[in-house]
């Protein structure tokens, strides 16, 4: 019998073949998984308390700020450019010894619901991240048309490659500085493949 295992990159696939030496009889894919979106979308509570409609409102969708691969240290070290630009900073995270201030505000973990709302009240996305399989928080702020700011790093232009016609801001430094010039909302067709995703291919594997 053929074995199949299915990945969620070409990166995770090479690094699947080559750690485990699979012979003939097992098939390694990478096929993309797309997303889902919330049926409602919940305005939380906390949220007219926060909004500021003459302020850029940038979303951090990160879950706990203490994971150091996700570069959260860089972006709280931009304060200036953020103050500057009259940007303020939503951070989907406990402060975790990080402070409220004029620039960031820390909501707490959310619900998918909520997440989805506060896609919707963004102008652009903050995701620094060093490494990440999917990435997913990316793609659901293309679903909203909203720009994303990303590291230059492998998984990012491996993304590049396969979706090379989204809103992505890529950083030209370790320093979270960017182009305001560039933070454009740009539809993007909800047929797209980013957000469909390539599973209803597994059964041509078997």
């Amino acid at each position: 019998a053929k074995s199949v295992f299915i990945c969620q990159n070409k990166t995770i696939k090479k690094n699947f073949e080559k750690f485990f030496d699979f012979n003939v009889k097992t098939k390694v894919v990478d096929l993309w998984p797309g997303i889902k979106i919330p049926r409602e979308i919940i305005k939380p509570e906390w949220f007219d308390d926060f909004y500021c409609s003459k302020s850029i409102i940038a979303l951090c969708p990160y879950t706990d700020v203490r994971m150091s691969h996700k570069g959260f240290e860089d972006i709280y070290k931009a304060y200036e450019f953020f103050k500057d630009n009259n940007i303020k900073v939503l951070v989907t995270s406990d402060k975790h010894g990080y402070s409220n201030n004029d620039v960031f505000s820390f909501c707490g973990n959310c619900s998918y619901s909520e997440l989805h709302f506060l896609y919707s009240q963004s102008n652009l996305i903050i995701f620094n991240s060093l490494f990440e399989t999917v990435g997913l928080p990316i793609f659901e702020a293309q679903y909203y048309g909203l720009p994303v700011v990303l590291n230059n790093v492998d998984y990012v232009r491996n993304l590049c490659n396969k979706f090379n016609d989204l809103n992505f801001i890529i950083l030209e430094s370790k320093e979270v500085r960017f182009n305001l010039e560039k933070v454009k909302n740009i539809k993007i067709p909800s047929n797209h493949t980013c957000f469909t995703g390539e599973w209803d291919q597994i059964q041509a594997f078997f």
